[in-house]
């Protein structure tokens, strides 16, 4: 009887230190939403502005050099362009991430 004390007890402990770690890890995974939660109102906050909103070439560049710092558009690119980007030239690659990051900021 002690030993099967003993084995429902151990099991439970283990379950226990599972849902610390689940825990934990979920933790970690909280930095990436308040970095995008405080872009995103980082920008809606500038846009506000009807001066600033008005004008496009002033908006693309406030939301490239706040946005740029966080997100890798090279990577980006490659992963929508897939198989295409080994076949394609520097110059494409460069023409498609700035297309690709003019379509996301507009």
């Amino acid at each position: 009887m002690k030993t099967k004390q003993y084995i429902v007890l151990s099991l439970f402990s283990i379950l226990l230190g599972f849902i610390s770690v689940t825990e934990i890890i979920a933790d970690e995974l909280l930095p990436p939403q308040q970095i995008i939660q405080g872009v995103s109102t980082q920008i809606q906050e500038k846009l506000k502005d009807k001066a600033f909103s008005q004008n496009f070439a002033q908006v693309t560049a406030y939301v490239n050099g706040v946005i740029d710092p966080h997100a890798d558009f090279d990577r980006i690119s490659l992963l929508v362009l897939g198989k295409l980007w080994k076949s394609a030239t520097n110059e494409e690659k460069e023409r498609f991430k700035h297309e690709f990051q003019m379509l996301l900021v507009s």
